[in-house]
């Protein structure tokens, strides 16, 4: 996890604010200059004020986010010192997690730092966002509204405005923002559109009134940042130039350019798409028709009652009206929510990403512990399988040798010749015998736990990919600045497990316990398995059953036939035979089940038991995800209550009204409060306003 650039951006985050002043005590002074001067005095005051109080709430955020990410780190350099086998294949999977992770917490510093930065920047402007698509008229309205001089008009061939303008209208900071639909040639849609959003108090949308199913869709967006909105209906239609036969036949025909009737119907189906898919309660958002043509064309007439005809003409001076209104009625409203309203979009939106990743982290758990229990099972099948082919092949061949014993002590006792008689135990049991049944039991024995060992790695991956696929169809959709470049080459991160490479990198790993042991059974020094201690192709046991045949022939030749001795000779010679075909029995499967009992032991240690390492490090930061997902609810929740409290102090002047709690239902929001206000009729309509939402305030 890359936490030094998360502290890095809060860092930069936290000095930009800390040099801002904006932390500083507030401006007390008296008020001076005409009344919208003063509002907007007033309103730098509360969104200075309500910043601080959003800023504190995000700062216990972020710190809580870098204690994970310094917890995160600290545990993987325990991990990755702990299991040699975690930088060869392991390493993926904390590297997943680590990365799913910090594309949610880089949202958060990129987009709710991001937009806290920007808040700094524009704390001294009340900020109206012009929005529209391409050609509606935007510029036009603009030029009109700002007196200009035309230059940022297109002439309807392309995409005139492709940046994003800033002006002044009455201490009024105005944007010109790109048309909606050039926004998707430049970056995604959706974040452009709520980054602009972000960055405004009021937001102005442009519609022509050949109004389109797509203006609607695009309107949607804006609503997702629950910012206050007025809708302009620029009519299109040519006025011509000073003097010429288009204009005068534009003026004689003016009364029939807002037809009552048409803009009528052009308010009732805006109307309906507001209340019936967005929810928003009928006449909440404001809509007014303009001719932005005829008032920009104002602006460069010679004639002075020219002039003040098209502007009149064009509807401008209620538009006009209607901002300055917006801003002396709520503007102060607009300014205490801005903060609280982008603290609750970016924290639902970090909240469902933790919740979505929270889901997946248990379903990956279960495949996880559900796979750790399974090698218990793999482990009892292959030492089966194992006991099955050291019966067959081993046991079977040392049982038959023990069956013949007695006929070759009685060959060994019938020649006089030493030699003979090497040569008769040399034939009985040669080395290359053992050998080769020793190497056949452990060939298969091997192949048994390789194909064993693939099956399980094999489902396990299967199991794993499931899982994530079903996680990616929910995937965090956004463009982030910062990406781990370390992780952009790992083709698994699409298909997290894919299966052989990860089979090859586990079996391959296990090295000498399963591959390389193939046709090296024997070590240099000829001892099984390199182990030390006597050759077991030539036992001690052996050399004492010679001595033996050879003290008993020589107690032959000197005592004479003395057939007891002999008798005697042959049952200890018997009894030492069978009991070093039995030693040697023993201690080849002792030595076979050792040794194989350590490749899966081995297998274990390397990574079964970082598999239980990582499903342990997945549910402490599972718990750690919850704490924080509760902490963000809960400031959610209570940035929620303060923006209302504000709001209610702000119109009373005092915090005698005490919100006590909110509770939304689809459009309907309930504030209850201590006390219910005398005029509560009036403050749910201007909070309904406000919210664009029915508002009901009760007592609790």
């Amino acid at each position: 996890m890359n936490q030094k650039y998360s502290e890095i951006t809060f860092k930069n985050y936290l000095d930009t604010v800390e040099r801002s002043g904006i932390l500083i005590p507030f401006d007390n002074s008296q008020y001076n200059g005409n009344e919208l001067a003063n509002k907007l005095k007033k309103c730098r005051l509360v969104a200075q004020k309500e910043f601080i109080v959003c800023h504190s709430e995000i700062v216990e955020i972020f710190n809580h986010i870098i204690k994970i990410e310094k917890g995160i780190n600290d545990d993987i350099n325990r991990i990755q010192n702990k299991f040699s086998t975690y930088k060869d294949i392991w390493n993926k999977f904390f590297n997943e997690f680590n990365f799913r992770l910090t594309e949610i917490f880089n949202y958060g510093y990129e987009k709710l730092i991001g937009s806290f930065e920007n808040k700094v920047k524009r704390i001294n402007n009340f900020t109206i966002c012009l929005f529209g698509r391409t050609k509606v008229g935007k510029s036009t309205t603009m030029e009109a509204l700002t007196k200009g001089n035309g230059t940022t008009i297109g002439d309807g061939k392309q995409n005139t405005t492709i940046l994003i303008k800033e002006y002044f209208w009455n201490n009024l900071k105005v944007v010109d923002t790109p048309g909606i639909d050039a926004m998707q040639e430049i970056d995604q849609l959706e974040n452009l559109a709520l980054t602009f959003a972000d960055n405004s108090d009021l937001i102005a949308f442009l519609m022509p009134h050949q109004i389109e199913e797509g203006d609607f869709q695009k309107f949607s967006l804006f609503y997702k940042q629950n910012k206050p909105i007025l809708i302009i209906l620029n009519i299109k239609e040519s006025v011509g130039k000073e003097g010429s036969q288009d204009m005068e036949m534009f003026i004689k025909n003016s009364d029939r350019i807002f037809d009552e009737k048409k803009i009528q119907d052009y308010k009732d189906r805006i109307n309906a798409f507001i209340f019936n898919s967005l929810k928003i309660e009928k006449d909440l958002v404001p809509i007014i028709p303009v001719h932005s043509n005829a008032a920009f064309v104002s602006n460069h007439v010679t004639d002075e009652n020219l002039k003040k005809k098209l502007y009149s003409i064009s509807n401008f001076p209620n538009f006009e009206n209607l901002l300055l209104k917006e801003v002396t009625n709520y503007g102060e409203l607009y300014r205490i929510k801005n903060p609280h309203e982008t603290v609750k979009l970016f924290t639902e939106k970090i909240t469902n990403e933790l919740n979505l990743f929270n889901s997946y982290l248990t379903e990956q758990q279960k495949v996880f512990h559900n796979n750790i229990v399974k090698f218990t099972t793999v482990k009892n099948k292959i030492q089966q399988n194992q006991n099955t082919i050291i019966q067959n092949n081993i046991e079977n061949f040392f049982n038959n040798k023990n069956s013949s014993v007695t006929y070759i002590v009685n060959q060994i006792f019938d020649t006089k010749k030493e030699k003979e008689r090497e040569n008769i135990l040399n034939n009985f049991i040669s080395e290359n015998e053992v050998k080769s049944c020793v190497e056949k039991a452990d060939t298969e024995i091997q192949n048994v736990i390789k194909k064993e060992i693939q099956d399980y790695f094999d489902a396990f991956s299967k199991e794993l990919n499931l899982v994530d696929l079903e996680y990616s169809k929910s995937n965090f959709n956004y463009s982030t600045n910062q990406k781990m470049q370390n992780l952009e080459d790992i083709k698994f991160r699409k298909n997290l497990v894919e299966g052989a490479g990860l089979i090859t990198g586990v079996v391959g790993g296990i090295g000498l316990s399963v591959v390389a042991m193939e046709g090296t059974i024997v070590g240099a020094t000829g001892t099984l398995f390199g182990f030390g201690g006597a050759n077991i192709w030539n036992p001690v046991g052996w050399i004492l059953i010679g001595s033996g045949v050879i003290l008993s022939i020589t107690g032959r030749i000197f005592a004479g036939r003395r057939k007891k001795k002999i008798a005697e000779a042959k049952i200890n010679a018997t009894n030492e035979l069978k009991s070093a075909l039995n030693k040697t029995k023993f201690d080849v499967i002792s030595k076979i089940n050792n040794k194989n009992n350590d490749v899966i032991n081995q297998i274990k240690k390397d990574h079964i038991d970082v598999l239980s390492e990582y499903l342990l490090y997945s549910k402490k930061y599972q718990t750690e995800i919850k704490h924080l997902t509760s902490l963000i609810e809960n400031i959610s929740t209570n940035s929620e209550k303060n923006k209302y409290q504000a709001m209610f102090n702000n119109i009373y002047n005092s915090d005698y009204y005490n919100v006590r709690d909110v509770f939304q239902k689809d459009n309907n929001i309930s504030i209850f409060l201590n006390e219910i206000p005398m005029n509560v009729d009036e403050i749910q309509k201007v909070f309904s306003r406000v919210e664009e939402k029915q508002i009901n305030i009760l007592k609790a």
